[in-house]
């Protein structure tokens, strides 16, 4: 009999379609791998290495746009292309020398925002369900990893969360890009500089003592 071969799955599943069970046990399986994947490549024990939280601008270089100042540790990106598709959020970067980044989710925070600098008519446009951003592509060593179809989590107002069964892993030293596909909202050929909210979900694993040193 031959061999059961199973599909890589890249798909969101949105939290209001996933239990709680589900969404440690997608955790969960990501840390083992990308703690395995350091563990063998840094030659070091796992003891020796820490799981932390994503820092947005240190680890992925995120690119907040012009509504911040400085290398802001933020997840906001101005969507100020005039052209419908995908926009870079990181620009062409290379992960840092024993770190490793490993995503699978995603979460839309704009909601919470409150008042902001915008006008009226882009806030109520940003508020609405439809959103500025349709898919999330991502790039490793110059292939497409995973596209994220994240319009599925916005079709649920009050939880706009959604999470991957597969991680994208972007290893130490590894060439990577992340583009969200800007919509056609707010006249987008005018520029209007509507800032998405889209956090990234996933862990950094890199040695004690590169940020934290418990």
């Amino acid at each position: 009999m031959s061999p059961v071969v199973q599909a890589c799955q890249t798909h969101l599943i949105p939290l209001e379609e996933s239990t709680p069970g589900m969404i440690a046990q997608i955790r969960n399986n990501v840390i083992s791998q990308v703690v395995a994947l350091a563990c063998k490549e840094l030659n070091m024990p796992a003891d020796k290495l820490i799981v932390r939280d994503i820092m947005p601008y240190t680890d992925l270089g995120f690119d907040y746009g012009a509504a911040s100042t400085g290398t802001a540790e933020n997840w906001e990106h101005d969507m100020t292309g005039t052209t419908v598709g995908y926009t870079t959020v990181t620009g062409d970067a290379t992960m840092a020398d024993q770190r490793y980044v490993a995503l699978f989710g995603a979460r839309d925070l704009r909601f919470a925002q409150g008042a902001t600098s915008q006008g009226v008519t882009d806030r109520l446009v940003n508020a609405e369900l439809q959103g500025g951003v349709s898919f999330i592509k991502f790039s490793v060593g110059g292939a497409t990893k995973a596209l994220w179809d994240f319009t599925c989590a916005q079709a649920y107002k009050q939880a706009m969360v959604a999470f991957s069964p597969s991680a994208v892993i972007i290893p130490q030293n590894a060439a990577y890009n992340i583009y969200f596909y800007q919509k056609n909202i707010a006249a987008v050929a005018t520029a209007k500089s509507i800032p998405v909210y889209i956090q990234l979900i996933g862990v950094t694993v890199e040695p004690r003592g590169k940020v934290i040193s418990p």
